[in-house]
Order: C-alpha cells, then structure tokens, then sequence
C-alpha cells in the first residue's frame, strides 16, 4: 500500500497486487452511500477486474412487527423512558433497526439501489471475470472482507 502511495513507477504493480490479495471479497450494506463505493469501486481498471465475491446485506425488519413489538412493551408495563438502562438500549437498537429498514425500502422502491446495482455489474460484466453475488440479510464476519460502510455519521470514523 505504501508502495502505491509513495513511488508513481510502482503505482499499477503495488495496486493490482494490493486488488488480488486484499480486494476480491466486498460486502457492503444495502445503503445508498454503500451501492455508489461498490460502482466505484467495480468501475476501477485494476480493482474491479481482482473482486471475486459480492455479498449484500439487506437486513429488514418489519415496521409494524417493530410498532407492535413497542406497543406490548406498553401493555406488560415496561416504560423504556423510566425502566432499566438495557431496555432503553434495546428500544433504540430497535428505532435504529427500524430506521434502516425503512431506508432500505425507500432504496428499493425508487428504482435507484436496482440503477446502482446495475451500474456495478455492467462494469464488472467490462472485467470479464466471474463474480459470485451473495444476499443476505446477515451480516457475515469473515477475514480478508472490505467492508463499504454506510455514510458515516458524526463521530464516527471512516471505513475502507
């Protein structure tokens, strides 16, 4: 990597081998910030022609499962704003959840996740290469992955 960066001769060598040995297994959430990086990335002379595997996390849960899950929160008594500190973590793990699977849908219905997506295999389809595509709704933790993040918020570091 600091080959790539340091010595412009060594740039194409020390990145098609960075892309071999490090590039060819992206996951990426189902985001709109994650679906832009991976065309990106896929479009790249050198990078995109190294992936190998894509695997997709769209994990969804359902808003009214979520409301009704809240509301017999209501009915057995447990108050998140007065109850114990891990009921409120969970309530707001829960409106994250929820909060992301409402983007994911909006994503989806507009049409632009499946123009995002397209954009990406077109050029990886240029590379000529096979690539095995993998949906999920987990996330799966393996070695060597790239992760493409979701944008980023405030305080938050930056991934790739």
């Amino acid at each position: 990597m600091n080959l790539r960066l340091a010595n412009h001769r060594l740039s194409g060598s020390a990145t098609s081998s960075l892309a071999r040995n490090y590039m060819f297994n992206i996951s990426m959430l189902f985001t709109h910030h994650s679906l832009e990086l991976l065309g990106k990335i896929c479009a790249h002379p050198v990078i995109g022609c190294s992936i190998r595997n894509l695997h997709l996390v769209c994990g969804r849960v359902s808003p009214e499962h979520i409301r009704d899950l809240i509301d017999s929160w209501k009915e057995i008594g447990i108050d998140p704003e007065e109850g114990v500190e891990d009921v409120r973590t969970a309530r707001r793990k829960i409106y994250e959840c929820m909060d992301r699977s409402n983007r994911e849908f909006q994503l989806e219905m507009s049409g632009e996740a499946a123009g995002l997506l397209m954009n990406a295999f077109k050029s990886l389809k240029l590379h000529n290469t096979p690539v095995t595509l993998d949906i999920s709704e987990r996330e799966i933790p393996e070695g060597g992955d790239i992760w493409l993040p979701r944008r980023p918020t405030i305080g938050e570091g930056h991934a790739l």
